[in-house]
């Protein structure tokens, strides 16, 4: 379905020929239309140039190193992370972006650091040759990016904000994403250097006529947040040139549901900037995109890859998504679809509601305290 927002389909993401095509079956995606081919191979080859896609992998709250001592869960988090990182060649993308939390815990154990480093040197590194798996993705407004690095050889980059999980702390305002970053395993975006403001800077990503003003908001507490909002100090810094050229897409990491006790980020704070808000921190998996109408524009809700809870939140399919987007000459104006796809390798989770008076009485009991040994050995 070609829409000038998105709309259902059922058509996954085609791979440009670099990698496997991408043979797992989509759950849904969104759509905003494509861009035909010419006739000629000499014009074909220069218009597949400008209108390049940008291809994307999208996961969330990895939680490296949940329970890692645990004889059973141990393993959850990161047979997870390796097949999404899997996918990523699977679906022949240009990058992968993390909406926060790759790991459990700011400070992780040296068995965690290692087996995150061995999976992304295994599934992440390698040779990119442009006659073969085509224009490669452009870059600006960023620091040294990996896979620009003539001492590196990265073929699927990593783009990630902090969660509130593995946050900068102490005097130095540094955690495990900092020693990821500067060893050349992933490119950190979003981190703040201080608290009076928030300002949010574009990196520009491009390939050919497709160009994506991607913006990083690391977690921060949501009190914070949400005095500077109210305060007009979180803004927005605009590309150089027109605005309209660019698909625009943000990823964040605070509460989107309100809780008890402490705030949350609005979505109509977030003005109507962005094209596509990517959500990270909450942990239910939301299968479809959801366009919200005040703001004009789009969330996608990852979830997490793990289960780190006991709530409803937690229970039912984790996945991610593949997002692609590519610049449409008849519109002048870029568009997107979002491909979301199902893990294989999560554990099951089943989540049953019990009545505990109901199971009392179907059992006499000499005392209270009987009883209540009663109803802890059945939820043991």
């Amino acid at each position: 379905m070609n829409s000038d927002g998105a709309g259902h389909g059922s058509s996954g993401v085609a791979s440009n020929g670099c990698a496997p095509g991408a043979s797992g079956q989509a759950q849904s995606s969104s759509s905003a239309g494509g861009v035909s081919s010419t006739s000629s191979s000499t014009s074909s080859a220069a218009a597949d140039a400008a209108f390049a896609p940008i291809k994307i992998l999208i996961a969330s709250d990895i939680h490296l190193g949940y329970s890692e001592v645990h004889p059973i869960k141990g393993d959850d988090s990161f047979r997870a992370f390796e097949e999404v990182l899997k996918a990523a060649a699977k679906h022949d993308v240009d990058l992968i972006l993390l909406a926060g939390d790759l790991f459990h815990v700011n400070k992780p154990s040296i068995a965690t650091m290692n087996r995150a480093s061995a999976l992304i040197r295994k599934y992440c590194f390698g040779e990119y040759d442009e006659e073969t798996c085509g224009q490669r993705l452009r870059i600006r407004n960023f620091k040294q990016a990996n896979f620009l690095d003539p001492n590196l050889k990265v073929r699927y980059p990593i783009f990630t904000i902090h969660g509130n999980h593995d946050d900068p702390t102490g005097v130095h305002q540094t955690s495990v994403i900092d020693l990821l970053d500067s060893t050349g395993l992933v490119n950190y975006i979003g981190k703040r250097n201080h608290v009076e403001d928030v300002i949010l800077k574009p990196i520009i990503l491009e390939k050919g006529l497709t160009k994506i003003a991607l913006y990083g908001l690391g977690a921060m507490h949501e009190e914070r947040l949400h005095h500077l909002i109210n305060a007009d100090k979180f803004n927005y810094m605009m590309p150089d040139d027109d605005q309209n050229k660019y698909f625009k897409l943000l990823l964040v990491h605070q509460n989107r549901i309100p809780r008890p006790g402490t705030k949350h980020l609005d979505p109509q704070d977030l003005d109507e900037l962005p094209n596509m808000v990517v959500w990270g921190h909450e942990h239910g998996w939301i299968g479809e995109i959801e366009f919200y109408q005040q703001g004009n524009f789009y969330i996608f809700q990852p979830g997490s890859t793990v289960a780190t809870s006991l709530c409803d939140a937690e229970a039912g399919d984790k996945g991610y998504g593949v997002l692609t987007v590519n610049y449409n000459v008849q519109k002048a104006k870029q568009r997107f679809k979002l491909a979301t796809h199902t893990l294989e390798s999560v554990r099951p989770f089943l989540l049953k509601t019990v009545n505990a008076d109901e199971l009392l009485e179907k059992k006499k009991f000499k005392s209270a305290e009987e009883a209540q040994d009663h109803l802890y050995n059945l939820c043991k």
